[in-house]
Protein backbone atom coordinates (compact mmCIF):
# COMPACT_ATOMS: atom_id res chain seq x y z
CA UNK A 1 0.00 0.00 0.00
CA UNK A 2 1.43 3.46 -1.15
CA UNK A 3 2.68 5.78 2.30
CA UNK A 4 2.10 9.08 2.47
CA UNK A 5 5.66 10.95 2.99
CA UNK A 6 5.88 14.92 3.74
CA UNK A 7 9.09 16.85 4.00
CA UNK A 8 9.01 20.01 6.47
CA UNK A 9 11.14 23.38 6.23
CA UNK A 10 12.69 22.75 2.78
CA UNK A 11 15.14 25.82 2.56
CA UNK A 12 13.55 28.57 -0.78
CA UNK A 13 16.57 27.68 -2.78
CA UNK A 14 16.40 23.90 -2.38
CA UNK A 15 12.55 24.23 -3.40
CA UNK A 16 13.51 26.43 -6.09
CA UNK A 17 16.05 23.74 -7.39
CA UNK A 18 13.32 21.18 -7.28
CA UNK A 19 10.84 23.18 -8.94
CA UNK A 20 13.09 24.42 -11.59
CA UNK A 21 14.20 20.63 -12.34
CA UNK A 22 10.69 19.46 -12.39
CA UNK A 23 9.58 21.92 -14.93
CA UNK A 24 12.61 20.85 -17.06
CA UNK A 25 11.72 17.29 -16.97
CA UNK A 26 8.21 18.35 -17.52
CA UNK A 27 6.51 16.96 -14.05
CA UNK A 28 5.20 18.37 -11.02
CA UNK A 29 7.01 19.34 -8.03
CA UNK A 30 5.22 16.10 -6.46
CA UNK A 31 6.26 13.67 -9.65
CA UNK A 32 10.15 15.28 -9.51
CA UNK A 33 10.16 14.64 -5.78
CA UNK A 34 9.23 10.81 -6.88
CA UNK A 35 11.29 10.69 -9.35
CA UNK A 36 14.66 11.38 -7.67
CA UNK A 37 13.12 9.21 -4.54
CA UNK A 38 12.99 5.96 -7.44
CA UNK A 39 16.37 6.59 -8.39
CA UNK A 40 18.34 7.43 -5.50
CA UNK A 41 16.64 3.90 -3.79
CA UNK A 42 16.18 1.52 -7.08
CA UNK A 43 18.63 2.37 -9.53
CA UNK A 44 22.22 1.65 -9.37
CA UNK A 45 24.57 3.94 -11.25
CA UNK A 46 26.74 2.49 -14.39
CA UNK A 47 29.51 3.58 -12.46
CA UNK A 48 29.02 1.39 -9.32
CA UNK A 49 28.12 -1.31 -12.01
CA UNK A 50 31.37 -0.90 -13.36
CA UNK A 51 33.08 -0.53 -9.72
CA UNK A 52 31.81 -3.86 -8.53
CA UNK A 53 32.34 -6.04 -11.71
CA UNK A 54 35.93 -4.96 -11.89
CA UNK A 55 36.42 -5.73 -7.86
CA UNK A 56 34.89 -8.93 -9.10
CA UNK A 57 36.61 -9.59 -12.09
CA UNK A 58 39.91 -7.98 -11.57
CA UNK A 59 41.81 -8.70 -8.31
CA UNK A 60 44.21 -6.09 -7.38
CA UNK A 61 47.25 -6.73 -8.89
CA UNK A 62 50.84 -5.34 -7.82
CA UNK A 63 52.55 -4.24 -10.37
CA UNK A 64 55.12 -7.16 -10.97
CA UNK A 65 52.03 -9.14 -11.10
CA UNK A 66 51.05 -6.96 -14.20
CA UNK A 67 54.41 -7.52 -15.67
CA UNK A 68 54.37 -10.70 -15.10
CA UNK A 69 50.58 -11.16 -16.81
CA UNK A 70 52.18 -8.92 -19.82
CA UNK A 71 55.47 -11.83 -20.34
CA UNK A 72 53.28 -14.54 -20.36
CA UNK A 73 50.81 -13.08 -23.58
CA UNK A 74 53.70 -11.61 -25.24
CA UNK A 75 53.95 -9.05 -27.55
CA UNK A 76 50.55 -8.18 -29.40
CA UNK A 77 52.66 -7.30 -32.73
CA UNK A 78 56.17 -7.37 -34.11
CA UNK A 79 57.92 -4.02 -34.90
CA UNK A 80 57.24 -4.93 -38.55
CA UNK A 81 53.71 -5.26 -38.30
CA UNK A 82 53.44 -1.87 -36.94
CA UNK A 83 55.75 0.25 -39.21
CA UNK A 84 53.65 -1.27 -41.74
CA UNK A 85 50.17 -0.33 -41.10
CA UNK A 86 48.11 3.05 -41.76
CA UNK A 87 47.21 5.12 -39.12
CA UNK A 88 43.25 4.02 -40.33
CA UNK A 89 44.41 0.47 -39.97
CA UNK A 90 45.31 1.04 -36.74
CA UNK A 91 42.98 2.15 -35.38
CA UNK A 92 40.25 -0.19 -37.06
CA UNK A 93 42.68 -2.79 -35.54
CA UNK A 94 42.41 -1.55 -32.03
CA UNK A 95 38.67 -1.38 -32.44
CA UNK A 96 38.27 -4.27 -33.58
CA UNK A 97 40.93 -5.87 -30.37
CA UNK A 98 38.75 -3.75 -28.05
CA UNK A 99 35.59 -5.41 -29.22
CA UNK A 100 37.22 -8.61 -29.36
CA UNK A 101 38.04 -8.35 -25.73
CA UNK A 102 35.21 -7.05 -24.37
CA UNK A 103 33.48 -10.00 -25.82
CA UNK A 104 35.70 -12.29 -24.07
CA UNK A 105 35.46 -10.47 -20.38
CA UNK A 106 31.32 -10.90 -21.10
CA UNK A 107 31.16 -14.04 -22.23
CA UNK A 108 33.97 -14.87 -18.85
CA UNK A 109 31.13 -13.00 -16.73
CA UNK A 110 28.06 -15.27 -18.38
CA UNK A 111 29.49 -18.62 -17.39
CA UNK A 112 30.25 -17.43 -13.72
Amino acid sequence: MPVNLSIRNVPDDIAEKLRTRAERNHRSLQGEMMALLEQSVCDRSLADEAREFRAQNFPKMTFDEIVERAKKRGPLRSETERNKESVVEMIRRTRSERTDHIMQVLDDARRK
